[in-house]
């Protein structure tokens, strides 16, 4: 709901640096530090420190494991607080209480308190500080009984990696963000694996051998019993990632908690994570980012039963600093493939570097914004729409203004 005041905090919020916008800003400790955010949860008697949390990092599924976790905490009639990014359709998918998002009038009340504040003081936060600063408070402030606390990039310079959790969960390692986490899974592992904390159970699954050798070396260090997911729990309209990753929300809560039925489990499952492996009508929106999500993609829709003998056309568009090559090379010859150009305003007038590379991809079409209106959605055909959250949240919003109908 946009109201001029709405619209002015979420001005005032944005005139912050954002490092999820500025693409090119160097992943050091000066442009990651967190004693910005840690100078402003002391003025508000540190909230993350009253809080039980389960804290995630991960390249995939992380998002997903905290949906699965949180889900089974609120089975137990718990009171669960879940704080995951990036945003699909406006702020308030970021902070959720037992399944309920914030509501604009709370989201804006503590954007009211903490940005004049961090003004008068002069702190140096990142919009990503703020919105881990809103979390932190409205968890408290409504008293949750457990937070689920998703990273936002990395885990060792996080914004989130703050907080003194119950329990760790490392999920899927891959190569992504590499500019900013390193080259090699080694080198990503060592940063995702810097949420780890002495003591604290660690729970994972299986990994490359690299990213397994490096979470071991860390947790043996710091003296965290680690426990390793190895046989996954099989629910047929799962895909196989979202069973890795259910299972390694099952382990964690199981650790901690009587261990769910069967029939909580499939209760479980049945519950869907917001634009991943999310179908709407013919259309199917997933956020794979980069090759090995892609990867997983693929594999399972062509192993899904539900979409044998179906025609599909693949809506794609990525980050222009993304690895666009990776993941075009995981798609089918089969496949139609339509690159969408979205206008994002944070980033330059440059053309994608797909559209000087297009000769090499001779089954990939260009689709303009007024093109999606003319979708055919009659069931023979599966619209995959992937590659981004702002894609995912483009159609949405294009749902909500009822200009495309995705059910």
């Amino acid at each position: 709901m946009h109201t001029k005041n709405n619209d002015f905090w979420l001005d005032q919020l944005y005139s912050f640096k954002d490092l999820a916008k500025r693409r090119n800003i160097k992943y050091s400790l000066e442009n990651y530090q967190k004693e910005g955010l840690i100078r402003l949860l002391q003025k508000f008697n540190n909230p993350h420190q009253k809080l039980k949390i389960f804290h995630i990092a991960g390249t995939k599924g992380k998002g997903s494991t905290a949906f699965y976790l949180a889900k089974c905490l609120e089975l137990r009639k718990l009171k669960v607080g879940l704080y995951t990014s990036p945003q699909i359709i406006d702020e308030r998918d970021r902070f959720q209480i037992n399944s309920k998002k914030i509501s604009w009038n709370d989201l804006i009340k503590y954007l009211s308190i903490l940005i004049p504040y961090i003004k008068e003081k002069k702190i140096t936060v990142t919009v990503f500080d703020i919105f881990t600063a809103v979390s932190f408070l409205y968890f408290e402030d409504n008293k949750v009984d457990y937070a689920v606390i998703e990273t936002g990039l990395g885990g060792r310079l996080d914004s989130t990696n703050i907080v003194h959790p119950l329990g760790v969960i490392i999920t899927k390692i891959g190569l992504d963000h590499t500019d900013k986490l390193g080259k090699t899974i080694s080198a990503i592992t060592k940063e995702k694996a810097g949420i780890i904390k002495k003591k604290i159970p660690t729970f994972t699954i299986k990994q490359p051998i690299s990213s397994l050798s490096v979470i071991r070396t860390v947790a043996k260090e710091l003296n965290s019993p680690l426990k390793q997911v190895k046989n996954f729990y099989s629910f047929s309209q799962l895909p196989f990632f979202q069973k890795e990753n259910i299972s390694l929300a099952f382990e964690c809560f199981n650790f901690f908690f009587e261990p769910l039925s069967t029939k909580e489990k499939k209760k479980v499952a049945k519950q869907q994570p917001l634009g991943r492996f999310d179908l709407k009508g013919n259309c199917l929106f997933d956020g794979a980012h980069n090759p090995t999500a892609f990867k997983a993609l693929v594999n399972s829709i062509q192993k899904h039963p539900q979409f044998k003998d179906r025609k599909i056309k693949l809506i794609f568009y990525c980050m222009p600093d993304k690895n666009y090559k990776g993941m075009l090379k995981t798609i089918p010859v089969d496949w139609e493939i339509y690159f969408f150009q979205l206008k994002l305003p944070f980033l330059d007038d440059n053309p994608h570097p797909i559209l000087k590379a297009k000769k090499n991809y001779p089954q990939l079409m260009f689709l303009k914004p007024g093109d999606i209106f003319n979708m055919d959605l009659s069931n023979n055909i599966l619209y995959i729409i992937a590659g981004s959250f702002y894609l995912i949240q483009y159609f949405w919003k294009q749902k909500q203004k009822k200009t495309i109908l995705l059910d």
